[in-house]
């Protein structure tokens, strides 16, 4: 379903390249490009279309064999000489047909972006050879496109977050030098050989702000991408919003194993529609109309937090997405942080549950010393209250014994009276008897 335009110097050939170029390390420093001519200059004229013969070799090179056929050109391997290193050579066999100046811009904004460790990058240019060509590093580890179907989905969903925070990164890079990226899909993120991404085929960026008809890829481009100028029309303008748009689409992918929008009879209806303006009217009225199916509703194990992302980069109005990368690459970290997400409606309940999530094992912890707290509390109390019992009863034996004590010292003194008085009753008779 991919939709081209004939601007790129070799946008058609994204599929046959996909898993054959990247990001080197050594040999930045002796990246070079030249000023082209109508035709690039040299002492053998290649034909339109003419097959290259590995036997003619390239300077600096050794080619060794064919990786892929385009429709500007052929992709091969060869090797560095000198520094022995595998690449692969973009040979722009089709000089007739190609837009010269459009193919150094190209190589010029490679260059651009060449020092992201997530980025392909550019190891040689020359255009000024017959055939002109460039190379890069060779990757052999194929694109996100082997995981974006059924059979070979992603089940690794980690995986996929973090590939997406590294496509953020790269994005997030691009953005900053000015380049949109304009085509992004599954095919145009490599996978070098420690499982990291490569944003690769530059072949459709625009600076920002340029006035430029570029189209991106069916399904994953977005709707407001899916318009060709008229005669009297100025082309849209390239925008944040149509990689914000690619992104979503492309982990979609990842995660569901088809790209949004991608109904059998929806994918007939384009296909039977000959005019190019006219499917892209369908197609733009298709995905201003007609939801997504939700990720989750098409694979649950994929987190709430994780989906919430992509599908608010898939938005069909471009204010309601994200309005910057940087805004993805923030969500992404709350997520990790099991905090709220920002693309998130504030809704007391979902604070609050990240808050128990973010803090699970303080609040785990909190509910224990309260537990052990109450418990103290309540024992203390408990004995406590039985010593002042034990008290009380001890106070009011006390008591019962002054009483009794008191009562006894009574009777004491009432019988020692009664006494005293019977001796002196005994005494008086006795004085009164003479002697």
């Amino acid at each position: 379903m991919g939709l081209m335009t004939g601007a790129s110097a070799d946008s058609s050939d994204t599929s046959s390249e996909q898993a054959q170029t990247g990001r080197g390390t050594e040999g930045v420093r002796e990246q070079r490009t030249a000023t082209l001519p109508s035709t690039p200059q040299g002492g053998h004229q290649v034909a339109d279309g003419e097959a290259f013969d590995p036997a003619r070799g390239l300077p600096g090179y050794v080619v060794t064999h064919r990786l892929g056929v385009g429709s500007y050109g052929q992709v091969w391997q060869a090797v560095r000489l000198g520094a022995g290193q595998d690449v692969a050579v973009k040979i722009f066999t089709s000089p007739a047909r190609l837009d010269w100046r459009y193919l150094q811009r190209e190589v010029d904004r490679l260059l651009r972006v060449a020092e992201h460790p997530h980025i392909v990058t550019l190891l040689d240019a020359n255009l000024q050879h017959d055939p002109p060509f460039y190379a890069m590093t060779l990757l052999r580890a194929g694109s996100l496109e082997q995981f974006c179907h059924k059979d070979g989905r992603l089940e690794d969903y980690a995986q996929a977050a973090h590939w997406f925070e590294q496509i953020v990164r790269a994005l997030e890079f691009a953005h900053g030098k000015g380049l949109l990226h304009c085509d992004l899909k599954p095919a145009n993120v490599l996978l070098d050989e420690e499982n990291n991404v490569r944003l690769a085929d530059f072949g459709q960026s625009h600076l920002r702000g340029e006035a430029a008809r570029t189209l991106g890829t069916l399904n994953y481009m977005a709707p407001e991408q899916a318009v060709v100028a008229g005669e009297n029309q100025d082309p849209p303008g390239p925008s944040v919003s149509w990689d914000i748009y690619s992104l979503g689409a492309t982990i979609y992918s990842l995660l569901t194993g088809q790209p949004p929008h991608s109904h059998a009879d929806f994918r007939a209806t384009l296909t039977h529609l000959p005019d190019l303006d006219e499917r892209l009217q369908q197609y733009r009225q298709h995905l201003l109309t007609t939801p997504i199916t939700p990720i989750r509703s098409l694979n649950p194990r994929v987190d709430r937090d994780l989906a919430d992302i992509v599908e608010h980069c898939l938005e069909p109005d471009p204010q309601q997405r994200y309005h910057h990368v940087a805004e993805i690459a923030t969500d992404l970290r709350r997520r990790r942080e099991q905090r709220p997400l920002r693309c998130h409606p504030r809704a007391a309940s979902y604070v609050f549950g990240k808050f128990l999530k973010r803090n699970f094992g303080m609040v785990v912890v909190t509910i224990a010393a309260v537990i052990a707290l109450a418990t103290v509390s309540a024992t203390l109390y408990l004995v406590g209250s039985d010593k002042v019992a034990r008290l009380q009863s001890d106070l009011e034996e006390a008591q019962r014994l002054k009483v009794q004590a008191e009562a006894d010292r009574d009777q004491i003194r009432q019988e020692a009276f009664e006494q005293q008085m019977n001796m002196t009753d005994e005494i008086n008779p006795l004085e009164g008897e003479p002697e």
